[in-house]
């Protein structure tokens, strides 16, 4: 599902945005200061990814919550309910 052409096709953020999985895991990507590309990263590096918003603590992959359906249905009806396309 994460492939670069999708954004087109689902609307979402792309392969290196912040919320890059597009299943709605949860887990954030990480940022260099004042940069614009995301990067996966389970466990936190070091300074310059201290970045506010995305400097999270490891991430155990046994700990990925599952995609969140609720999420995912909450969005859906938020986008069909939009009285124009620039809400």
């Amino acid at each position: 599902a994460d492939v670069q052409g999708l954004v087109y096709y689902n609307g979402m953020c792309g392969y290196c945005g912040k919320n890059r999985c597009h299943l709605y895991c949860g887990m954030v990507g990480q940022q260099k200061s004042n940069g614009t590309q995301y990067y996966p990263a389970m466990l936190r590096p070091s300074d310059p990814y201290n970045v506010k918003g995305c400097s999270h603590d490891d991430i155990l992959l046994a700990s990925v919550p599952s995609p969140a359906s609720a999420q995912y249905s909450a969005n859906l009806e938020q986008l069909v309910s939009s009285p124009s396309l620039a809400e």
